[in-house]
């Protein structure tokens, strides 16, 4: 799709196949595919899609396992791949693509356990993420990977690679952390998400502030289909700049000149601006009030009881509880009068409520 004017989009060319993801580096188009009609229902396509108008298949791979991620690091691509089936583990394959229409298997390391949900490659390493937990790879040489550990305190379904940063989907905290020591990860913030994420995709454009855009396809517990913009700048202090929910079932989005490009599987592909977006501080201050007035009384020792009464001046939202306790000043308990205590509601403004203390009366001077 011509995408030069967004405003509108014209369609160039069109492959007919069963992609589940796809990379495009180079005049190249990656393509997981998924078909259970093939005897071999998992593969990845390389397309030459230079002339789009003539899109050609170049090469196919077939994998063992459903192809969950795909990343391209110079003349090879890396493929994280997991047993969908009977969940015994995942694959971490390297592929020449040197020559693009003879792909050759540099390794393939098996990992146990873990079911891929999303990886990431930056400086020689690669991140894949689980419900086990965080694993990383040291593949500079991709022909011989190392495993570098796992991390099961920072398991999730996503995560962005970008300048040293990770940003992770830790079951739906935003977790950023620092990995220029990828072997002792340190977290420098945490975000609480309210919904599912399902992508994630780091906007450093701009040199003033970077942006994090979160993909949420489903919106499972909150029912939330769209994405967040998070202004990630301070990992201490991440803030939300907008949520975007016009949507109906996102699959996959792509940030990129200004522009959020959005497939959208029920209504196509969106074309998003989101450049007015800004963070503003609101404050609101609390300037209401509320009085307890407590009326001063004088009774004979005769009258028997003294009747005290309690008034409110504002109404209290949802109302409240008082004690009440007596004491002595002058009139001492047990000879000038009996000792009263207890708690009383109140919320309405103008209330008034009546305390009654009894009265002791003798026949002494005082």
């Amino acid at each position: 799709v011509d995408v030069s004017d967004p405003h509108s989009p014209s369609e160039l060319g069109l492959y007919a196949s069963s992609p589940e993801l796809v990379e495009v580096v180079g005049g190249i188009a990656y393509l997981a595919i998924e078909d259970f009609s093939l005897p071999s229902p998992y593969a990845l396509e390389l397309l030459d899609v230079s002339d789009p108008s003539n899109i050609t298949l170049l090469d196919r791979y077939e994998s063992e396992f459903s192809i969950r991620t795909i990343d391209v690091v110079g003349q090879a691509v890396l493929l994280g791949t997991s047993d969908l089936s009977f969940f015994t583990g995942s694959e971490l394959v390297a592929l020449d693509v040197s020559v693009p229409t003879d792909v050759q298997v540099l390794s393939e390391t098996f990992i146990p356990d873990l079911v891929i949900d999303d990886a990431d490659v930056e400086n020689g390493v690669a991140y894949l993420i689980g419900f086990d937990g965080l694993h990383r790879y040291d593949i500079s040489d991709p022909a011989a990977p190392a495993d570098l550990g796992a991390l099961s305190e920072f398991a999730g379904e996503a995560i962005e690679v970008s300048d040293d940063l990770a940003y992770v989907d830790v079951f739906s905290d935003i977790v950023v952390l620092d990995l220029s020591n990828p072997l002792s990860p340190e977290e420098l913030g945490r975000y609480a998400y309210d919904g599912d994420p399902g992508g994630l995709q780091v906007d450093n454009s701009n040199p003033a502030q970077t942006r994090l855009y979160v993909f949420d396809p489903q919106g499972s517990f909150t029912f939330r289909v769209g994405f967040d913009v998070l202004d990630v700048t301070d990992p201490a202090s991440i803030q939300r700049l907008e949520f975007y929910g016009n949507l109906d079932q996102v699959r996959d989005g792509v940030v990129a000149g200004g522009n959020v490009y959005v497939a959208d599987a029920d209504s196509g592909l969106r074309l998003l601006s989101l450049e007015s977006a800004s963070v503003t501080d609101v404050t609101i201050i609390n300037d209401d009030s509320a009085t307890l007035a407590v009326s001063d009384v004088t009774v004979n020792e005769n009258d028997g009881t003294a009747s005290v009464t309690v008034t409110l001046d504002n109404e209290v939202q949802d109302g409240f509880a008082y004690d009440f306790t007596t004491g002595d000043g002058t009139a001492i308990e047990g000879s000038d009068y009996t000792f009263t205590s207890g708690t009383n509601s109140s919320g309405f403004a103008g209330e008034q409520q009546v305390i009654i203390i009894p009265i002791l009366s003798d026949s002494l001077s005082e």
